[in-house]
């Protein structure tokens, strides 16, 4: 299966997963297509790259032969450049996990491509000063002048090469530390919410000061009264078994007074009679 295959059939499982797709989705749809189409683009390059450096030193290997693979090394320079900012950009619109599972594949195709293609550029320079265009081989003075011209476009290569790494380390960088700066924003906000949230104890707990001093004095008090109760309480059941036995003195001098009274009032009718 091809790259391209495997990115269409990765859109087509997550499609499963929302019947609406927002603007956003359409434009990172959109910038995925370019990415894969500039990846695509540099995958035949590098093969078409490969195919002919294995005729450098053979019959084909003519000066026109060689002017059109150094023509098509240099444009999978600039193709290079574009595919890595295209990735980029996408990297930066990526909001779904599955976004960046697409940015990430592509990335990791795009670095195995570029390094064949660094590979590949560096065996086209040796190869080229290693064997002579077949049709000049008995011309020196054209050979040495087209030698110099070669040096100076491998020295140009080079340093385009070394500029195009730099530059992909760069864009490596900026992502790192946009990360780390996204971090530390993100722990500021969670420390200024704990503050926010330590503040409003604070202000909550000098609101509730009275009410918990008078709850407390509300407390003592009625602690007080509880023990007094207690004293008093004492003191009743003291003096109630104190009077327990005059009380029936005059319970029964009560009983013996109702007594004395019934038998006048009997002694009474009985004279009467």
């Amino acid at each position: 299966m091809s790259f391209q295959e495997e990115i269409n059939q990765s859109s087509s499982e997550n499609s499963d997963d929302s019947s609406m797709s927002s603007e956003s989705d359409d434009y990172f749809d959109l910038q995925t297509t370019k990415a894969t189409n500039l990846t695509k683009q540099l995958s035949e390059n590098v093969h078409s790259i490969s195919k002919m450096i294995e005729k450098l030193g053979f019959p084909q290997d003519t000066q026109q032969f060689r002017l059109k693979l150094n023509s098509l090394r240099s444009q999978t320079r600039e193709l290079s450049k574009k595919t890595i900012s295209s990735i980029r950009n996408l990297k930066e619109i990526a909001e779904l996990e599955t976004d960046n599972a697409k940015c990430e594949k592509l990335n990791n195709y795009f670095d195995a491509l570029f390094n064949r293609f660094k590979s590949l550029d560096e065996l086209a320079i040796k190869k080229q000063k290693e064997y002579l265009p077949t049709e000049k081989q008995k011309n020196e003075e054209y050979y040495e002048k087209e030698q110099k011209i070669s040096l100076m476009e491998d020295h140009r290569q080079k340093v385009n090469s070394v500029l195009l790494q730099q530059e992909r380390e760069i864009s490596i960088k900026n992502e790192i530390l946009k990360e780390t700066n996204d971090g530390i924003l993100s722990i500021e906000a969670e420390i200024n919410d704990v503050n926010e949230m330590f503040k409003n104890m604070a202000v909550l707990v000098h609101e509730q000061r009275d009410g918990v001093n008078l709850i407390h004095d509300n407390v003592t008090e009625t602690k007080k009264s509880v023990l007094e109760g207690n004293v008093d309480l004492e003191e009743a059941f003291e003096m109630d078994n104190q009077s327990r036995p005059l009380r029936k003195i005059l319970l029964a001098s009560a009983v013996a007074l109702l007594i004395f009274i019934l038998v006048l009032i009997i002694v009474g009718i009985s004279k009467a009679d």
